[in-house]
């Protein structure tokens, strides 16, 4: 059986090497694993708690419950609190929304040479076709306006929830606050979040966002009744 052909080499191509060591990319990495994994809980959050509603929804005869405020008014919260933690902007903070200010201000580190360097030669025609659809036809690096541009839609989207946070969750601010943020907006704000995150995820460690797969049998426990 021949060999399989390396595409790269018929190209043409050379082979891209990766860049040197750069510190604050290797912070970015970091910072976007950490990401990963707090998009992760809020994703499987807003799961769990959309097929708990359609279970309500399938057993009319369920009786009205003040269970169903606090749950209501957990869930809202505590998405709302995690949303805003990627809007959080201080200097101890990982946050999507630093993440996107470090690269507009250091677009050269989120190179070209050191994104299409992440593929196997062979594969590497496959990068700079990538790189092409996240930064732009031909371009080195990202563009710092760009990046400006989608931390602007990201903050319009988010800022209600963050804003609803501060005011009346993290804190009670004795101000009058009437823009309380429904549920619509909740899962606007989270469909940004990782929409956004997306993008500067795959751009940093060269790997889309897969929402997670809840695997365990989370609804067992419904199947056992509560009460003698």
């Amino acid at each position: 059986m021949g060999s399989k052909m390396n595409i790269d080499d018929h190209l043409g191509r050379v082979p891209v090497q990766a860049p040197a060591s750069d510190s604050r990319y290797d912070k970015w990495v970091r910072w976007a694993t950490v990401i990963t994994d707090e998009i992760h809980g809020i994703v499987g959050s807003r799961q769990i708690w959309r097929e708990v509603n359609q279970m309500v929804a399938d057993h009319p005869a369920l009786p009205p419950s003040l269970f169903f405020d606090f749950l209501f008014d957990a869930y809202k919260n505590s998405q709302a609190i995690a949303v805003r933690r990627q809007r959080d902007e201080g200097p101890d903070d990982i946050s999507l929304w630093k993440l996107m200010t470090e690269i507009r201000d250091h677009p050269e580190i989120c190179s070209r040479q050191r994104y299409v360097a992440k593929y196997d030669w062979g594969m590497q025609h496959l990068g700079e076709g990538d790189f092409d659809v996240l930064c732009g036809q031909g371009r080195d690096q990202m563009d710092p306006t760009q990046v400006e541009v989608d931390r602007a839609r990201f903050g319009q989207v988010v800022d209600g929830v963050r804003h609803y946070v501060n005011r009346r969750v993290a804190h009670y601010d004795r101000r009058q606050f009437t823009a309380r943020p429904t549920l619509d907006d909740l899962d606007a704000a989270i469909d940004e979040l990782t929409t956004t995150f997306g993008s500067y995820r795959q751009l940093v460690l060269g790997l889309p966002y897969t929402p997670p797969t809840i695997v365990d049998d989370w609804t067992a426990v419904f199947r056992v009744p509560w009460l003698p």
